[in-house]
């Protein structure tokens, strides 16, 4: 009996020793650079050293997001210090206390922690060659977190790692963050600041987390941003009241000239009236209102004149200057001098009123100035709906610059050069989804022959939306999903074996249940192997429409190759 019992325990010492020795003791530290905004500062350097010998261990760039990682072993204990940097920015380091008791490394192997350090705009100062914070182990709460006891440049550590009751053996230096507080509000009343910020920034070091100091930050970056703000607005409304006096000045001036025109030609035609030279007179009554269009004085003038002219034989000297004018109002026409075209019918109607020709004539003219602006509107609306088009060709986005040319189709339906962008634009978009479908065919084959199930079935559903009538994806299709199945089912055998409770009291079942741990074991490892698999197809792959997703496919034999 004792001889199994030795068994037994020794199989349970090794049990317990893969445990332990297969553990990770090890901290990772994710450091996020952000400045006072909390906008992260990519590119920001992050280095990594052995703080007690000075030697640098790592050097890291932030990236998008401010942040670095560190992976710090925790047997040797060892003392670390990062120091975080960006050129315009205030350098800040912090010390990083890997020791933990024996006993604690052993039951927990692997930690974890993301520290944000916010850096301040401004020069290096001298007193921040020192840490301003310390991270350390903490037994209560079994894992890593900011050492409140820590005074900022004291690189002692205290006694009580439970940091419970330790006294604080130094105060911070009152006299400088009360001199730097007062330089502050010296600075801020004469408006001074940037110079008032970087005197609160010394009070904040003096004095880490002080209130009074990040307030006064916080209000000097408000005064900063309400400054450049009223600056920005000032100089706007400068340009914006530079802009509207050049042009009322031009349209002043246009007016202006317009005007002694009009005057001009008035007091001519008045003279000439008094000396009875009505055509003269009529001539310069139609120049007052070329100089002033749809002028009331301008036209009762020329018909004043027409009335003098047509005394005597009033009836043949109106037909003949009707016919005249109207004859020269149509040769203007069929010159496409739209506006003369238009003075000259005006003219005729107002020698005679009642002019039928005259009249539609005037309506044709009004359609087809119309036409013309609509004509102007729609060319530029189709030169910009075919540069967006073309931009979109470039970029390979076929569907949307088809959309483009139809658009400029519909304004201009027989345009051959049109036509024949979506005709181009149609031929590429096959041809791309004939790429895509081969692709996804290749990428879905591949991952059949690496036992990759959920990417090719991801891969063959791809195909099937770009090719739907197309047989191969669909037997692939369900050969996948066949082994899918088989796959829960095997997970699901797994968890009932693991749920199985075996009596410590016959020996000979804890042979058998020793032989199911071992089996259990391996099975374990497949599951892991499973689940991972399984949790790759919602984490690591888009599973939109291939259509919607065109240029988002996936390169699975471009990613095998690195």
């Amino acid at each position: 009996m004792f001889k199994h019992l030795y068994s037994f325990l020794f199989v349970l010492f090794l049990l317990l020793s893969n445990s332990i020795f297969a553990q990770r003791f090890a901290f990772d530290a994710t450091i996020k650079a952000k400045d006072i905004n909390n906008f992260p500062l990519e590119s920001a350097s992050i280095k990594l050293f052995d703080h007690t010998s000075g030697k640098l261990i790592e050097s890291k760039t932030a990236d998008k997001e401010g942040g670095a990682l560190f992976n710090l072993e925790i047997l040797s204990g060892t003392v670390y210090r990062i120091d975080i940097a960006k050129e315009g920015y205030i350098t800040k380091k912090i010390i990083i206390d890997t020791k933990i008791p024996g006993i604690e490394r052993l039951k927990y192997g692997e930690y974890g922690q993301k520290f944000v350090v916010k850096l301040d705009k401004g020069n290096q100062a001298d007193n921040l060659i020192k840490p301003y914070r310390k991270i350390k182990y903490f037994s209560d709460i079994k894992d890593f977190n900011d050492d409140r006891n820590y005074i900022p440049g004291n690189d002692a550590l205290p006694s009580n790692t439970n940091n419970q009751n330790v006294s604080n053996p130094t105060k911070p230096n009152d006299t400088k963050y009360t001199d730097a507080i007062k330089k502050g509000n010296d600075l801020l009343a004469q408006n001074k600041l940037p110079e008032a910020k970087v005197a609160f920034n010394e009070a904040l070091i003096a004095k880490p987390g002080d209130k009074m100091a990040k307030d006064k930050i916080a209000e000097v970056d408000n005064k900063i941003k309400l400054a450049e703000k009223a600056k920005a607005d000032e100089d706007k409304s400068k340009l914006d009241a530079e802009a509207k006096r050049k042009a009322d000045e031009k349209a002043k001036a246009e007016a202006a000239a317009n005007q002694r025109k009009y005057e001009n030609a008035l007091a001519q035609g008045n003279k000439l009236m008094a000396a009875k030279q009505f055509e003269l007179a009529k001539d310069q009554f139609q120049n007052a209102l070329i100089a002033k269009p749809d002028d009331k004085i301008a036209l009762q003038k020329i018909s004043d004149a027409n009335r003098e002219l047509a005394k005597g034989d009033e009836l043949k000297r109106r037909q003949l200057k009707v016919m005249e004018t109207l004859n020269l109002a149509n040769a203007l026409l069929k010159q496409n001098k739209l506006p003369e075209s238009k003075l000259k019918f005006q003219e005729v109607l107002a020698i005679d009123p009642g002019n039928k020709d005259a009249a539609q004539k005037l309506k044709e003219i009004e359609v087809r100035q119309a036409d013309t602006q609509k004509s102007k509107n729609d060319s530029k609306k189709i030169a910009e709906l075919i540069a967006r088009g073309d931009k979109n060709i470039a970029k390979e986005n076929y569907p949307e610059a088809i959309a483009q040319y139809n658009e400029a189709l519909k304004l201009s339906p027989n345009d051959k050069t049109i036509t024949a962008k979506i005709n181009n634009a149609n031929t590429n978009l096959n041809s791309k989804k004939d790429k895509l479908y081969a692709r996804a065919i290749s990428n879905g084959d591949q991952a059949m022959r690496g036992k990759d199930y959920e990417i090719a079935k991801l891969e063959y559903e791809r195909a099937l939306a770009l090719k739907p009538s197309d047989k191969y994806p669909k037997s692939q299709l369900k050969e996948v999903n066949r082994i899918l199945l088989e796959m829960a089912k095997t997970l699901e055998e797994i968890s009932k074996l693991s749920k199985e409770k075996a009596s410590t009291a016959d020996v000979e079942y804890l042979k058998d249940k020793q032989l199911k741990q071992e089996k259990l074991k391996v099975m374990k490892k497949e599951q892991e192997y499973l689940e991972r698999k399984m949790k790759n197809l919602s984490t690591k792959y888009d599973t939109e429409n291939p259509i919607t997703k065109l240029y988002n496919v996936v390169d699975l034999s471009e990613k095998n190759k690195k």
